[in-house]
């Protein structure tokens, strides 16, 4: 029986051996199916086991499985939900045995859990409710109704190795990452007590944590304690306190406590929490009374400290609905200088967002929230938040009286209050809300400032004043709305008033890779010299002298070549609408000042640049400024008006060197090209007159160059020249102008061609001028085709000065009067060289009238050569040539010159220089004259020369002289006492009187005076012999003329004397005519009584001698004269 017994125990222990080892030797894999099933039934999610499923329950029931999968929810951004290497779970065999679950250990290696919300709403980790079992399982059937919390559960440990757990919204686009999780849990049941600790990275930052939760309990409280650690950073925050859990509420209490030696560090290794302010690298603490339930959260008592720094405040949070967050804080004094003081901390290698630099290659993590919500304000929730300071410190002053009260909610903050008294006696306030949308986050509020000492403020701000006024820069007020968005910042309404000037208007600023700029400002009136610097302060700035240069002399660096534009106008583009009221600057007073403009893409277009009155002037230009930015160009259109010139040159500070030419012009027209060439089209009225010109100047490196069509108009050309030259003596009655021609100038060259019109009441027909500065002297070359040129006009005296010109001389007294003795001013001649050359259809002077002009002539170092002149003159021919010298300024100007007229027709000469034509025929006179002198009369009273006058003169008898003769001769047959005049009469008529007679003469000039000896008119009977002189300086005549019959060609016929003035000369007449003979005795016989007075007629008996003596004056005045 002993030994049934021993062998039934050995059996029994036989058969639970191979029941324990049994499983050892199973293959477990061909249960994957199985085991996926069960997990799809409780799950709704596919398992995939990859890898090798093993299970044994000696020493110790364990199972492991490799290469697990657990599917993602359709529609989810990675097909799994979580990815483990490998699963390994140990349980205790004995407490099993007696019904309880020993965990011994769960080990996950690797896993990868995804946590994600869809865009629908679902979230991955609800899974699929389990259908209900329809039979049990092999093994047995679990009793209906079982808990988990009524079977005993104890995990002993429960380890993560280098987990990574990820959470995405897809409805936000947030994602959090926490990687390299390394953590260990246990729990003595699934009510607790629970402890865990480990280390992980979160958004790049290390983290070590330990985490303990006593045993939950209905109705009490349970101790929790959390406790974190950044290695990194060198800081820690601890939670004490209990959970309490009652049936409708759950409530958290505990004390919050953080600090740590270097905030700083904590900032850099939190996400984009680089280069953090040195202001934060300081210790800090944080402390709170944190109470929590399901609708409420408050964090009383709060204190923040920072070094020296330490706010209170209160949080209070309401987690019902929508949860409302509101905060107060408030400091008694922040030194903001202490804390600015402190330097920034370079980052060491390891700090910030990584413990270890990412391998190349490798892609970036995903950041702390998702590009699409980047920017974008939290929305379900509220946020209000206020802060207070008593007094801030900052650059060594206090500013008062900080307060901002901010609220958060639907998206958007509303900043209600944000106000602050600075130095200076200055308030700031700022009101508004920051609200995010489809282009980010814009705020949008109103500024207002104002200041009573606003140098104060500046110089507080580090602003240096000093250059500036002492009496300006006092008040300041600012009030304005204002935006401010990512890609934009507007100021709208502004009304700025400083010191004694406004400013209203706006601004706006794009943010963009092309900044833009709007601006429309309108400024009443602003001094500018009074912000400046005065001129004796720039003057006291000392300049460094040659010598206290410590390096010596040196080889001086070629300039630096400044762009062609100016590159900063074309990396932006703005919108310009500029007025001034009135502005001054260096002392000029600019009214009505306006620019609108259009600055894009190195483009400007001026609708319109304007000042409306500059002294008394006027401009305005409109039209477009093209690249700007590298190699600009103008099209537009310019005018400018100019009241008074030389008020604007005074006020503008320009030196003239002498009066202006112009007082009052107008200049307007079209201007464009760009720095190399610019094409004009302008019009200057002026003085009653304008002048157009079209062309273009060329503008290279070295002299610039113009060429252009001219065209000149003016109504009175002795007005023009008058107010041109300040000459009131200028030639009366010039008359109009009208001419056209081309320019071209450029360095020392400028030329005039294809000139014509009317000049003066001279027809230019055709003409150049050229004006060079290239020789040693200026040179003036001219070549000129005229109509007629009236030369009276041309020199016609001053209306005011008229009178004086047509006084006659009655004798040598008044004599100095007629040549001046004013010294000539002769420089212009020595300071100047010309080349002129003249053709003239004809010259009038007065009746004079030369046709076929032409006039050659050449100054060059103070000679002036006349090489030609030559004429048609009166049927004749005109020569002249001739060289003035003026080099010699002490000796005045030395004239040699030959004059030569041909067959001059007497008539028509003596018709238009004496008004009458009693004297025909051809003359030829032929001269050579030399002077010299400073003055007129020097050079009338050295004249000296000689000459010839050749030709034939025939002389008519007036119709009353001829009638006289007549008369004469009758009587003379009849009375015996007017014989000898009608002899004398039929003499000269018959021998000069309608017959040509030859003529011929010479004559010597010496001082001024002309003399002659043997100036012949020879006559059909007689010849008349003219001696004399004409005396220029003392403007005398003195000649004697005899004639004498060739019957008697020993004895003077007659004899005419002419003294006196030479224009109005005494003429005394004598002869053999006028000789009487003696009176025979009167005859006693033939009755004859001598006539008694009564008996005499009552006229003058000799009237017709007087006229014929008349006649005879004439006559031998013309032989003689």
């Amino acid at each position: 029986m002993k030994k049934v017994a021993v062998a039934l125990a050995v059996l029994i222990v036989v058969v639970v051996a191979a029941l324990l080892v049994a499983p050892s030797f199973w293959d477990w894999n061909r249960e994957k199916g199985r085991m996926a099933a069960l997990v799809k039934e409780h799950t709704g999610r596919d398992l995939q086991i990859v890898g090798d499923v093993s299970l044994r329950l000696l020493p110790t029931p364990a199972f492991s499985a490799r290469e697990v999968t657990l599917a993602n929810l359709d529609g989810g951004s990675d097909p799994a939900m979580v990815r483990l290497e490998e699963l390994q779970v140990s349980i205790g065999l004995l407490p099993l045995l007696r019904g309880e679950i020993q965990v011994k250990s769960v080990t996950l290696v690797k896993p990868e859990v995804l946590l994600e919300v869809l865009e629908d709403g679902r979230a991955n980790w609800q899974l699929a409710e389990a259908a209900p079992a329809a039979a049990a399982a092999p093994g047995g059937e679990l009793r209906s109704g079982a808990t988990s919390a009524a079977q005993p559960i104890r995990i002993d440990s429960f380890l993560i190795e280098d987990g990574r757990l990820r959470y995405r919204d897809a409805r936000s686009g947030r994602e959090e990452l926490v990687s390299g999780l390394n953590a260990e849990l246990a729990a003595a049941s699934l009510v607790g007590p629970f402890a865990a600790d480990g280390a992980a990275v979160y958004g790049g930052v290390p983290v070590e944590f330990d985490f303990n939760l006593g045993q939950l309990v209905e109705g009490g409280a349970t101790a929790v304690s959390l406790s974190l650690q950044l290695p990194q950073a060198g800081a820690s925050g601890t939670f004490i306190g209990a959970l309490s859990r009652h049936e409708a509420l759950r409530t958290l209490r505990g004390r919050l406590q953080a600090e740590g030696a270097d905030l700083a560090r904590v900032v850099a290794a939190l996400p984009l929490g680089a280069g953090a302010p040195g202001a934060l690298a300081q210790p800090f603490t944080l402390t709170a009374e944190v109470s929590a339930s399901n609708t409420e959260a408050r964090a009383e008592a709060v204190r923040v400290t920072l070094g020296p720094l330490s706010l209170d405040g209160r949080l209070a949070a309401r987690l019902e609905g929508e949860p409302d967050i509101t905060a107060s804080f408030s400091a008694k004094t922040v030194d903001l200088d202490a804390l600015l003081a402190l330097p920034a901390r370079a980052m060491r290698e390891g700090e910030g967002n990584g413990s270890t630099p990412r391998p190349a290659g490798t892609a970036a993590p995903p950041s702390a929230t998702g590009s699409a919500a980047a920017g974008a304000l939290p929305r379900g929730f509220s946020v209000g938040v206020e802060l207070a300071a008593d007094a801030l410190l900052y650059r060594g002053q206090t500013l008062r009286q900080l307060q901002v009260a901010a609220r958060l909610e639907d998206g958007r903050v509303d900043l209600t209050k944000a106000t602050l008294q600075l130095p200076g006696s200055s308030d700031l306030a700022v009101i508004g809300t920051l609200s995010d949308g489809a282009q980010g986050a814009r705020f949008e509020g109103t500024v207002a400032a104002e200041s009573d000492n606003l140098r104060g403020l500046l110089q507080w701000l580090g602003v240096d004043v000093a250059v500036v006024p002492a009496e300006r820069l006092r008040r300041m007020a600012l009030n304005t709305e204002f935006e401010a968005a990512a890609d934009q910042m507007v100021l709208r309404n502004a009304d700025l008033r400083l010191d004694v000037s406004r400013l209203t208007g706006g601004a706006a600023i794009a943010l963009r890779e092309r900044p833009g700029l709007g601006l429309a400002l309108n400024i009443d009136k602003i001094n500018l010299d009074a912000y400046l610097p005065q001129q004796d302060a720039a003057a006291s700035v000392p300049t460094p002298s040659p010598s206290q240069d410590p390096a010596g002399p040196q080889e001086q660096a070629p300039p630096a070549v400044a762009p062609p534009g100016l590159p900063l106008l074309g990396r932006f583009d703005a919108n310009l609408d500029l007025r001034v009221g009135q502005l001054t600057y260096r002392g000029l007073p600019f009214e009505g000042l306006r620019l609108d403009a259009t600055l894009q893409q190195g483009g400007i277009v001026v609708r319109e640049a304007s000042v409306a009155d500059l002294v008394g002037s006027r401009g305005q230009f409109s039209g477009s400024l093209a690249n700007v930015d590298r190699d600009p160009s103008i099209d537009g259109s310019l005018d400018v008006s100019v009241s008074t010139l030389s008020r604007l040159v005074k006020a503008l500070g320009l030196s003239t060197g002498g009066s202006l030419p112009l007082e009052s012009f107008t200049l307007s027209g079209a201007v464009n090209g760009n720095r190399e060439m610019l094409r004009f089209d302008q019009r200057l009225a002026a003085l009653g007159g304008s002048l157009h010109a079209a062309g273009k100047l060329q503008l290279p490196a070295g002299a610039p160059t113009v060429a252009a069509a001219l065209e000149f108009d003016h109504p009175d050309l002795t007005i023009l020249l008058r107010e041109l030259l300040s000459d009131p003596g200028m030639p009366a009655g010039l008359g109009a102008a009208a001419v056209k021609g081309r320019v071209a100038a450029g360095g020392t060259e400028v030329a005039l061609s294809g000139l014509e019109g009317r000049l003066a009441g001279v027809e230019l027909l055709a003409g150049d001028l050229a004006f060079s500065l290239s020789g040693p002297r200026p040179k003036i070359t001219a070549d000129l085709t005229t109509g007629e040129m009236p030369l009276a006009a041309l020199t016609a005296p001053a209306a005011k000065g008229a009178s004086s010109g047509n006084t006659r001389s009655v004798g040598p007294a008044t004599a100095p009067e007629r040549w001046s003795r004013k010294r000539l001013d002769l420089g212009a001649l020595r300071v100047v060289d010309a080349e002129v050359k003249l053709s003239a259809k004809a010259i009038r002077a007065d009746k004079l009238r030369l046709t076929n002009a032409a006039l050659e002539a050449q100054l060059a170092d103070g000679v002036l050569e006349l090489r030609r002149f030559t004429a048609d003159s009166y049927g004749g021919a005109l020569s002249v040539t001739g060289k003035a010298d003026a080099r010699d300024a002490a000796a005045g100007l030395q004239v040699d010159a030959e004059v030569t007229a041909s067959n001059v027709e007497l008539k028509s000469l003596l018709r238009d220089l004496a008004d009458t034509e009693r004297f025909s025929g051809p003359m030829t006179l032929q001269s050579r004259l030399t002077t010299q002198g400073a003055s007129q009369a020097a050079l009338i009273g050295a004249l000296g020369g000689d000459g010839t006058l050749t030709g034939t003169v025939t002389a008519a008898a007036k119709v009353e002289e001829q009638a006289g003769a007549l008369v004469l001769d009758i009587l003379g047959k009849k009375v015996k006492e007017i014989r000898g005049v009608t002899d004398s009469t039929t003499v000269l008529f018959g021998a000069f009187a309608g017959a040509p007679a030859k003529v011929s003469g010479s004559f010597v000039v010496e001082k001024g005076v002309a003399q002659t000896n043997d100036l012949k008119v020879r006559g059909r009977d007689a010849t008349a012999l003219t001696k004399g002189s004409v005396d220029l300086p003392d403007w005398l005549l003195d000649s004697t003329t005899d004639v004498v019959r060739d019957a008697d060609p020993d004895n003077a016929y007659l004899t005419a004397r002419l003294r006196g003035p030479l224009d109005e000369p005494n003429v005394a007449i004598g002869g053999q005519p006028f000789q009487r003979s003696p009176q025979p005795p009167a005859e006693e016989s033939g009755g004859g009584q001598p006539p008694t007075a009564k008996d005499e007629p009552q006229h003058k008996p000799t009237k017709p001698e007087e006229i014929l003596k008349d006649g005879l004056k004439n006559l031998l005045k013309g032989l003689g004269g």
